[in-house]
C-alpha cells in the first residue's frame, strides 16, 4: 500500500504541475481568440465608418449644390427686381447694360459738430431724438434713489466708412452726459 500511495502522490503531483501549464496554454488561446474578434471589429468599424463619411459627404455635397442653385435663384431674381427697379426710376436700358454703373455718391451720415453742441444738458430724450432725426438705441436702463439713468446711442457711418457713436446719458428723461467718437483724440 505503501507503494500504491507513493504511486498515486506521484501521479497527483505531476497533474497538479499540469494544472498551471494548461491553464497558462488555455489562457493564450483565449486571448489569441479575443485578439482575433477585436481585429475583426475594428476592421467592421473601420468600414462601417468609411461608409457612414461618405455617405455624409454624398449628402453634405447635394445640400451644398442644392443650397446654391437656391442661392443662385434668389439672386437672379433680386438682380431682376433691381433692374426693374432702375428702370422704373428713370435709367435706360443701354445705362444698365453698360460694362459698368456709375458709383454711388458717398454720404456722410454723421453729425457735424454744430449738431453735437446743440444738444444742451436737460433737454429730453424726445428734444434729442427730433435734432438728430430719430430714435437712439436704448442700451442701459438704471432706476435709484436719484430716480431713472438711462443711455442710448446713436450709430453712423462716416464718409471714411468708420463708424461713429453717439451716446448719451439722460437722468429723469433730461440730458445729462454726451459723448460722441468722432470728437475724440
Amino acid at each position: 500500500m505503501n507503494k500504491m500511495n507513493l504511486i498515486v502522490t506521484a501521479i497527483l503531483i505531476l497533474a497538479l504541475a499540469t494544472v498551471p501549464v494548461m491553464y497558462t496554454v488555455g489562457m493564450q488561446r483565449y486571448k489569441a481568440q479575443l485578439d482575433e474578434q477585436l481585429e475583426t471589429a475594428v476592421a467592421q468599424l473601420r468600414a462601417d465608418n468609411e461608409s457612414l463619411t461618405q455617405q455624409y459627404n454624398t449628402a453634405l455635397q447635394e445640400a451644398l449644390n442644392k443650397q446654391a442653385v437656391e442661392w443662385e435663384r434668389k439672386h437672379t431674381n433680386a438682380l431682376s427686381k433691381v433692374r426693374e427697379a432702375l428702370l422704373n426710376s428713370g435709367v435706360t436700358l443701354d445705362q444698365l447694360n453698360a460694362e459698368s454703373m456709375p458709383e454711388a455718391p458717398v454720404l456722410d451720415l454723421s453729425i457735424p459738430q454744430s449738431v453735437y453742441e446743440s444738444l444742451k444738458k436737460g433737454q429730453s430724450y424726445e428734444e434729442v431724438a427730433e435734432v438728430l432725426g430719430r430714435d437712439g438705441d436704448n442700451i442701459l436702463n438704471i432706476e435709484d434713489t436719484s430716480g431713472l439713468t438711462s443711455s442710448f446711442e446713436w450709430r453712423w457711418d462716416d464718409a471714411n466708412g468708420e463708424a461713429q457713436t453717439l451716446g448719451i446719458t439722460f437722468i429723469n428723461n433730461k440730458l445729462n452726459h454726451k459723448t460722441y467718437s468722432a470728437f475724440v483724440f
